[in-house]
């Protein structure tokens, strides 16, 4: 009877652990599975983190290389402007050092011209068709420009040779010598030319007598005078500049190379209030033309 109950009670115990133990299988394989699951949701959680990323990176690779095409599109757009800028300074050099060839060149047709004058026979004389145009002396030393009131009247005080450039208003250029510059050694005309004496003047006014105004003046250039321009002297309507520096309009006076006094010399001036002109002692510091005469 002992055994049977042993029996029975073993088979009892032995069912109760094989249930268990199933039991404990059972839980392990649904932690298995749930675990399985959740790798498997990490999996595809990843592939999903890691197509986008892949997405991405083809994204900002697309993105670098436009970046990188249109960064080479600029250099080279900027090439081509520092290559234009080369090529326009290469020009500009090119074009330079033509206009000071050009320049070069006027300047020696100028000192040409001022050197071989034209020159016109007015009564017995043989006298310079155009006013002096030079800015230096002979030997090729310059003639100090004197633009400002002050520096004119400062050349006065030192008795500075001088000139200054006036326009009129027909757009001609006029030079305008204080006697300074008239007497200087250095000469200013061309050999063979020399600055009227007042004894040339005198024979001028005698040789063309009562109308020798209007003779030398230029037609339809005065206001008031009935000018003929007879010999194509062209005195045209000039200033004159006083010692000050103060420019006096419609007037057309030359210098004479004669002394008068200390501080005057004897000039020659057409105006536009009489035909004659006024040939009379002018204080060395103003500013006439000069119109050279050939001995």
């Amino acid at each position: 009877m002992k055994i049977i109950v042993l029996i029975i009670t073993s088979a009892i115990s032995f069912s109760l652990f094989s249930q268990t133990k199933k039991d404990i299988l059972i839980e392990k394989q649904k932690a298995f599975d749930s675990l399985k699951n959740e790798s498997v949701n990490q999996l595809n959680l990843n592939q999903i983190k890691s197509d986008s990323l892949i997405a991405l990176l083809v994204k900002n690779n697309s993105t670098f290389q436009e970046e990188k095409n249109r960064n080479t599109a600029l250099m080279s757009k900027i090439q081509l402007y520092k290559d234009s800028i080369s090529y326009l300074q290469k020009n500009n050099s090119l074009n330079t050092n033509r206009l000071d060839s050009i320049n070069r060149e006027l300047l020696i047709i100028n000192e040409s011209i001022s050197s071989n004058p034209k020159l016109i026979l007015v009564g017995h004389q043989i006298w310079m068709a155009e006013n002096l145009t030079t800015k230096k002396f002979n030997n090729g030393e310059l003639l100090y420009q004197a633009n400002s009131n002050i520096d004119w009247a400062k050349c006065a005080e030192n008795k500075t040779p001088a000139f200054c450039i006036k326009v009129n208003f027909n757009g001609d250029s006029l030079f305008l010598y204080n006697w300074y510059a008239v007497n200087d050694k250095r000469g200013l005309l061309p050999e063979g030319i020399n600055v009227p004496t007042n004894k040339d003047l005198i024979e001028l006014e005698n040789s063309l007598g009562a109308l020798v105004g209007p003779m030398l003046k230029k037609s339809n250039s005065w206001k008031n005078s009935m000018a003929t321009n007879d010999y194509e002297f062209n005195a045209i309507p000039s200033f004159i500049r006083d010692e000050k520096g103060h420019f006096y309009e419609n007037t057309f006076g030359i210098w004479s190379s004669t002394e008068e006094s200390t501080y005057s010399a004897i000039g020659f001036m057409l105006d536009d209030v009489v035909d004659f002109p006024h040939r009379e002692g002018f204080d060395k510091n103003e500013g006439f033309l000069i119109r050279g005469i050939k001995k």
